[in-house]
């Protein structure tokens, strides 16, 4: 029984991946903090989220990036803990970001054409990193955002 770890763990993966790169997976985690799932629709050329993800209200991690995605419809995710938008066509960042995943602590906009943040990213109550790096010209992010400190 020493030998036995106290954190038993159960994972499925149910993943597809084509030879053009793009990758499709599913991934469910059953341990001792509850479960945990996650999407990723990764290089697949889409132009909006598809209606079946944006209706997956368990999800606590999505990853939509290298796309060319741009706009999110309202989202329903209240488990929702981390999002990627990296390499899409995002203009802004969607307003049900920080309007409605209010159990966001990580979101990834990395390579968007983002000109600005808009401050009220600095209210969203858990969130803990937001990154944005780019390629061009950003305004500074508002003070509020900057200056957003958790305790």
């Amino acid at each position: 029984n020493a030998l036995r770890p106290s954190n038993s763990q159960t994972s499925v993966i149910l993943a597809s991946a084509t030879k053009e790169g793009r990758n499709a997976f599913i991934r469910l985690v059953q341990d001792a903090k509850g479960l945990t799932c996650a999407l990723e629709l990764t290089h697949f050329g889409l132009q909006r989220m598809p209606v079946e993800a944006a209706r997956m209200s368990v999800l606590t991690s999505l990853n939509l990036s290298s796309n060319q995605i741009r706009g999110l419809p309202p989202l329903r995710m209240p488990l929702l803990e981390s999002l990627v938008l990296d390499n899409n066509s995002l203009p802004s960042v969607p307003p049900t970001v920080y309007q409605d995943l209010t159990g966001l602590t990580y979101l990834s906009l990395v390579d968007n054409p983002i000109s600005r943040l808009p401050t009220d990213i600095g209210q969203m109550p858990l969130i803990q990193e937001v990154n944005v790096k780019v390629h061009f010209s950003m305004e500074t992010p508002p003070n509020s955002v900057v200056a957003q400190k958790k305790h």
